[in-house]
């Protein structure tokens, strides 16, 4: 059963100061218009890859998205600059389309009708290929529904109710990405890009179909669709380990389907642990339309039979469709308006992901790395997620509490005491405070009753304070605390 995340680029906005600079703010990597673009970057080829992650940042795409760029897609990002734009989810819907072209959505209702088509099909392809098939190889029958937060919906399916089992066939993750350019003569300049990301092998690995569809306003620009795709490979390095065996390649613009409403590809899943497509293409729309609603549509069909190697993709004006093949569509409408440059990007300072973790951003629109201090509190960024809870920097340990301030002085963490020193260190060993004596354990936990340290006895109040010149269980300690 596959698990499906659709991922949108919806970005918060807050702000913040910060006093710390990044590499790409201290070399004058990273420039921005006014309306918070990033500009076109000149030889980008000669950044390190932390440079172009952050011109990725910079631009407003999210780490799930450039991480897994290769060097060159990320080159060619930051050669076109610009400012990722917020879209908004319209639909999302699921289908399982027959041999015959029948689809039908996957709801409860539908169930036992598309486990029957399902049957049918396998009839079908046995008698016209001599080949067999299982009902496991195409997928699950299950109703499809989904989670939505801030900028991702993520399915759920039936095996997500009890009891919880199911059968994994590959986790699949569909991207789609609005990036605005500037103005292109009298018009507007947009980018879109789509992904798909296949996290673990799907049983069928035939030829999948991957398509994008935008509204009549918006008009192609001539020769800038790109496709490509890559994909790893763990094998065994003979020595009990692993190898990770990667490639990438182009993918060919679908004839068919390249036209003035959209264009789409056909992708030869491999044998692989992951593999992962884009596709992007430029559009134009006249600054008539600024305030308009623009529609990105995105369907995906996973492929589970294909009848004597033909499979067609068409987009119409309003429409995806894929022919002479059986198997999953995927369908996702998205939303943004045109000509609203507010809606993108990070901006300077505290930005929230969709996932409630936080992150900061640079004066150069880069994200933080390490260490930042802001507001007279210290925080910690690993490696631009606003660390909570216990971290191992430097070889000491620090905690962070739930707003990522790192502390100092006394740390109760349920029934155990720590103390974290003035540089935010947790200490162990002894420590003097006023004219008290505490001992804290090599884990940081502070020491109470009676403790062996060095070959000596010694006894500490449930203060975790030094009990000395006294008489603890009937044995006596003296002036230093220890054991006569």
């Amino acid at each position: 059963m596959k698990k499906i995340s659709i991922l949108l680029a919806v970005f918060l906005c807050f702000s913040s100061l910060v006093s710390a600079k990044t590499s790409a703010e201290r070399n004058n990597i990273v420039e921005k218009t006014s309306d918070g673009r990033v500009k076109p970057i000149d030889n980008p080829e000669v950044l390190s890859d932390k440079e172009l992650d952050d011109v990725m940042i910079a631009i407003g795409y999210p780490e799930d998205f450039f991480s897994k760029l290769s060097r060159e897609e990320k080159i060619k990002n930051a050669k076109d600059g610009g400012k990722a734009v917020k879209l908004s989810i319209k639909n999302v819907k699921k289908y399982y389309t027959s041999l015959s072209g029948e689809s039908t959505e996957y709801t409860k209702e539908n169930i036992n009708k598309i486990k029957k088509l399902k049957l049918k099909d396998i009839e079908v392809y046995k008698k016209k290929t001599g080949r067999s098939l299982s009902i496991m190889q195409l997928g699950s029958n299950q109703p499809f529904t989904f989670r939505q937060s801030s900028n991702r919906v993520k399915s759920v399916t039936a095996a997500y109710l009890p009891p919880e089992e199911e059968t994994v066939d590959g986790d699949l993750t569909l991207g789609t990405y609005a990036t605005y350019l500037g103005k292109w003569g009298t018009n507007l300049e947009y980018k879109y890009t789509s992904t798909a990301y296949w996290s673990d092998k799907p049983f069928m690995t035939i030829t999948d179909g991957f398509a994008t569809m935008f509204d009549i306003n918006a008009t192609p620009i001539s020769n800038t669709f790109d496709s490509g795709y890559n994909f790893g490979l763990n094998i065994p390095d003979g020595y009990g380990g692993w190898i990770l065996k990667t490639s990438s390649g182009k993918l060919e613009p679908d004839a068919d389907s390249l036209g003035i409403y959209g264009h789409g590809v056909k992708w030869d899943l491999a044998e692989a642990d992951w593999q992962f497509a884009y596709m992007d293409r430029k559009i134009s729309v006249s600054q008539s339309k600024i305030g308009s609603r623009a529609l990105i549509q995105t369907k995906y069909r996973h492929t589970y039979t294909n009848l004597d190697g033909k499979f067609g993709i068409s987009i119409g004006p309003a429409s995806i469709t894929f022919s002479d093949s059986s198997g999953e569509d995927y369908e996702v409408e998205y939303g943004f308006d045109y000509g609203d440059v507010t809606q993108g990007g990070y901006v300077y300072g505290w930005n929230q992901l969709d996932d409630g973790k936080w992150i900061y951003i640079d004066h150069d629109g880069t994200a933080h790395r390490g260490w930042l201090s802001t507001g007279g509190k210290w925080y910690y960024f690993d490696p631009t997620i606003m660390v909570t809870g216990w971290k191992l920097v430097g070889g000491k340990w620090y905690y962070f509490n739930s707003s990522g301030q790192m502390v100092t002085g006394w740390l109760k963490l349920g029934e155990t005491w720590y103390y974290m020193n003035s540089s935010g260190a947790m200490v162990t060993g002894w420590l003097k405070l006023g004219e008290t004596w505490y001992y804290f354990s090599s884990s940081g936990s502070m020491a109470t009753g009676w403790k062996s340290i060095g070959g000596y006895w010694y006894y500490f109040y449930s203060n975790g304070s030094m009990a000395y010149n006294t008489q603890i269980d009937g044995y006596n300690l003296g002036s230093d605390g220890k054991m006569l």
